[in-house]
């Protein structure tokens, strides 16, 4: 009865390590077979980026008449688009260099701006005060700003031919040195 008794131990201790050996494997090929099977394969990484270097990421937009303006549009034109609000004093001091390059521009060259944020009617009447003629965008919710990381205000963005950005910078910048940066992008 003994030597049945030992037999029967060394069976179950036998048959729990074979258990836990199963378990083991299971445990650890099961998920990737199911991850295979079920799961939809992972997406490359994707070439659009809001950084130097990469393609611009795609967006639709108002425009203050209400018309929906797409940047993919303008791709093989030179873009530049500056991130703005009305009540940030570094904007302010930035919209008239702006409104200069508005007038100054190159027909070659799209110019947009975004405004984050806000409401229509606070935009409009920021622009009848000044008396600036912009071509603004609406982003009132801001998923645009989002999407171009925007964290710093002005931001500007320039995007070159291939629909790449060539160069992001936070700052007030000069008529001149917007007008340099999108010369850069012509060539």
């Amino acid at each position: 009865m003994a030597v049945r008794k030992k037999e029967n131990i060394k069976y179950l201790i036998l048959s729990l390590m074979a258990f836990a050996l199963g378990t083991a494997i299971l445990w650890f090929f099961l998920p990737k077979f199911f991850q295979e099977i079920y799961l939809p394969a992972e997406k490359p990484p994707s070439e659009e980026k809001p950084e130097a270097g990469f393609k611009a990421p795609d967006f639709t937009l108002k425009n203050l008449d209400h018309g929906k303006v797409r940047l993919l549009d303008y791709k093989g034109k030179a873009i530049y688009i500056t991130f703005w609000v009305s009540w940030h004093p570094l904007c302010q001091d930035q919209i008239l260099n702006l409104e200069t390059f508005n007038k100054q521009k190159n027909k070659e060259v799209v110019f947009l701006t975004i405004v984050s944020g806000q409401k229509e009617e606070e935009i409009k009447s920021f622009l009848k005060r000044g008396r600036y003629n912009l071509p603004v965008l609406i982003d009132s919710d801001n998923i645009v700003a989002e999407s171009y990381k925007v964290n710093a205000l002005p931001l500007h963005i320039f995007i070159n031919k291939d629909f790449k950005i060539q160069e992001r910078i936070t700052n007030i910048l000069t008529t001149a040195q917007i007008q340099e940066k999108v010369l850069k992008l012509n060539k």
